[in-house]
């Protein structure tokens, strides 16, 4: 009995540090500028109305979903309605880590998000997706400063909003262009794990526009 039970606690022990081993030394299946590539082709089939076959039964999904989670990228959106960012990459159930919110600004929850998924779940690639028409900056240019549902929407949105009046142009879009290229760069210097992962070069954070008319997706240069 006594070698029984040294045995199974020896194989116990043996089997949780590898399983510690292997997660302290996994690596993402993709790279960053893979998944970039990866969803831009599918953002290209979305437009040209060819989506991959997504017809799953709801029985494999789930299936597969209780494998665990691998999503390829992290996707920081707008609560629009118009946006569903499965639907504009062309991706299935699971494989982006969607994290929404009105204007897709940054704040502690949107933190807590990227950083849980490009620790634990491994993700390489950041992507803050802004869009055109946007109805949430809309109201925070439009709209009386003294309604409490536009007053926090507009603290986060104010500087933005202040250089974009600055720049040629429609004010709405540079204001829309402004704020991803703004979030990006708050991404990019959160500290400590988002800052050291970028400089590790274990993941990337890009900014990208949603075109609602035709469905195209843009890379926003800094």
């Amino acid at each position: 009995m006594k070698r029984i039970i040294k045995f199974l606690l020896v194989t116990f022990i043996s089997a949780y540090t590898l399983t510690c081993f292997a997660q302290e030394n996994s690596k993402p299946a993709f790279t960053a500028d893979e998944v970039l590539r990866e969803l831009m082709m599918g953002n290209a089939n979305f437009v040209q109305e060819q989506r991959k076959d997504k017809t799953e039964k709801s029985e494999k999904r789930e299936s597969s979903l209780e494998k665990g989670l691998h999503p390829i990228a992290v996707v920081i959106s707008c609560n629009d309605l118009k946006i569903a960012p499965e639907f504009i990459f062309d991706q299935k159930l699971g494989e982006l880590f969607v994290i929404r919110n009105i204007g897709n600004v940054v704040d502690s929850n949107v933190l807590t998000g990227v950083e849980y998924a490009t620790e634990h779940l491994q993700v390489p690639l950041v992507v803050v997706l802004g869009h055109t028409n946007c109805d949430s900056i809309k109201t925070a240019i439009t709209e009386d400063k003294d309604l409490d549902h536009v007053l926090h929407l507009f603290d986060e949105l104010e500087a933005v909003i202040e250089e974009s009046k600055g720049q040629e142009g429609d004010l709405l879009e540079n204001t829309i262009k402004n704020n991803v290229i703004n979030v990006v760069k708050d991404l990019k210097k959160s500290k400590p794990l988002i800052k050291k992962q970028i400089n590790k070069g274990e993941i990337k954070v890009v900014g990208a526009i949603y075109h609602s008319e035709t469905g195209e997706v843009e890379i926003v240069s800094e």
